[in-house]
């Protein structure tokens, strides 16, 4: 079976039926994109006739099958009349029919509600990622013929598989090596990594989707960047063969990493098995999952304008908070008695619309006000995350409050408060990275590797120590943390002792390190 990637669009021809009539091939074209699969037939399997209105429901076909003219079997689920034609020529009335679907299996003629043993999802990044070097090389020489050869060699792991009770189920990862080579001029390895999703009963194709939803969103917050599948492969039954599942992900966003100093934090740097991760995070995932993929949307979105970055991100942490927490002042049976005295106390003046009004906050008086809950989160994190993640401040700025408050309800006394511009997008710099602690800390990984990798050489990190060495520069123009060289320049008439005392490289500290030994030479100090 070919290999049927999720972000490669094709086109095919073929004769397709419905199981119910396999002896009625219907020709069509094919053709599948990241937004779904689309089959134009070129006549229909049921034909359009009587009175047709807007509002009807479009005719459902729960499956189809085909066979393309490379000969692959190919199944439709719950497909949907998108459209047809009618034509009327010299040869009579031909009508043409237009179907959709999101879902399609390439490799089999499968029934509906085809429940699969095992799926596998190939995820780019992820042989990077989890830190198991799979090509090594090494050279030896014949002293006697003074021949050199080069031999590669390429480690075949085995997968590693983990019980998830939560689910029922095993997930683990797993590699794929494809190798092409000729004798003469060249060899290539492609190594690829896989998630490995197997249930303990045969699960339908949307409850494996869903589980690869919640490994590739803590994937990616580890990672720093978006972890999706580009290819899904399903077993069918006990033997090998495989079937290619084709779903619409249209938010997939893809790791373009091929080192480990791309990612904020690649899984030998977690601190912790990742088996036992990956147990905390099943468990905990439902309380968290809307604000989690609001987050991810952001954290995976380009170009997006300021305020809807920022107002997005305060949403998720919120959201966080509300999924773990409580969040009530009181427990909400002593705080009826509260709530009935203030409802009580309203004047009998006041119209019907505005106690309506008055009542519904009255209700949602008991619950936590956003600074509370932004405050509770960040004493989640040990004091030096703080400082690294807010800055010289160590605590959340009430600037990110009122600038949400004044967005939210453009109450024009929070005006003078809010954040500008720049101090929006710094906001948001620091509000990701506040996001990606929390996660990490609620999967276990030890706050000294969170720390870690808040120093590390990843873009995140990067971004992250620049923003607040400018802070500290605002505040002592004579802060010298961070600086690693000093270059001057010196005129060429200058004496050999004068050229080199010019040149000093300097560390944190200030102290004159090796100096240069010539014009424009520079030695840098140690790491």
């Amino acid at each position: 079976m070919s290999d049927h990637p999720l972000n490669e669009s094709f086109e095919t021809t073929g004769h397709w039926h419905l199981p119910e009539e396999p002896d009625r091939k219907i020709a069509g074209n094919l053709s599948y994109t990241s937004n779904g699969t689309t089959l134009d037939l070129y006549e229909p399997f049921q034909a359009v006739r009587g009175t047709l209105r807007t509002s009807d429901t479009p005719q459902e076909y729960p499956i189809i099958h085909g066979t393309t003219r490379s000969g692959e079997a190919v199944t439709l689920t719950n497909a949907v009349r998108a459209g047809g034609t009618f034509n009327f020529g010299s040869g009579g009335l031909r009508e043409t029919e237009r179907v959709f679907t999101v879902w399609s299996i390439v490799g089999a003629h499968l029934p509906a509600k085809f429940h699969f043993p095992r799926v596998t999802f190939r995820i780019p990044g992820l042989q990077v990622w989890l830190s198991r070097q799979t090509i090594e090389d090494s050279h030896s020489r014949d002293e006697t013929t003074r021949e050199t050869t080069l031999l590669y060699r390429v480690r075949g792991w085995r997968e590693e598989l983990h019980r998830i009770d939560t689910i029922d189920a095993t997930v683990g990862w797993g590699t794929s090596r494809r190798a092409t080579s000729d004798p003469f001029t060249s060899v290539s390895v492609t190594v690829s990594g896989w998630l490995i999703v197997e249930p303990r009963e045969p699960m339908p194709i949307a409850w494996y989707i869903d589980q690869q939803s919640k490994v590739t969103t803590m994937l990616a917050f580890l990672a720093g960047t978006p972890m999706s599948p580009d290819l899904i492969e399903a077993s069918v039954d006990e033997s090998t063969h495989r079937v290619s599942i084709l779903v619409a992900l249209r938010d997939a966003k893809y790791c373009s990493y091929k080192s480990l100093s791309g990612f904020f934090m690649p899984r030998s740097a977690m601190g912790i098995n990742l088996f036992e991760a990956l147990k905390k995070w099943f468990a905990i995932y439902e309380k968290i999952d809307k604000p989690s993929q609001l987050a991810l949307s952001v954290f995976g979105s380009e170009k997006l304008w300021l305020h809807i970055e920022f107002l997005s991100l305060i949403q998720a942490l919120e959201g966080f908070h509300r999924g773990l927490i409580d969040g009530n002042y009181m427990p909400d049976a002593d705080y009826e008695s509260v709530k009935k005295a203030l409802g009580d106390a309203i004047p009998a003046a006041v119209g019907s619309d505005h106690r309506a009004a008055l009542r519904s906050r009255i209700r949602y008086g008991n619950q936590y006000s956003l600074q509370k809950r932004l405050s509770e989160l960040a004493d989640r994190l040990s004091d030096p995350i703080r400082l690294a993640i807010f800055g010289q401040l160590s605590k959340v700025p009430r600037q990110w409050v009122d600038t949400r408050n004044f967005y939210t309800h453009w109450d024009e006394a929070l005006s003078a408060d809010i954040l500008n511009g720049a101090g929006m997008y710094y906001a948001n710099v620091r509000m990701r990275h506040f996001l990606r602690a929390l996660y990490l800390d609620l999967m276990g990984i030890p706050q000294t590797a969170i720390l870690k990798s808040l120093s590390n050489g990843s873009d995140p990190s990067q971004h992250l120590i620049q923003l607040n060495a400018a802070e500290r520069r605002a505040t002592n123009p004579d802060d010298m943390s961070g600086v690693y060289a000093r270059i001057s320049e010196h005129k060429p008439s200058t004496s050999t002792a004068e050229r080199a005392s010019s040149l000093d490289v300097t560390d944190s500290t200030d102290e004159p390190k090796n100096e240069g030994s010539g014009p424009g030479d520079a030695d840098q100090a140690p790491d």
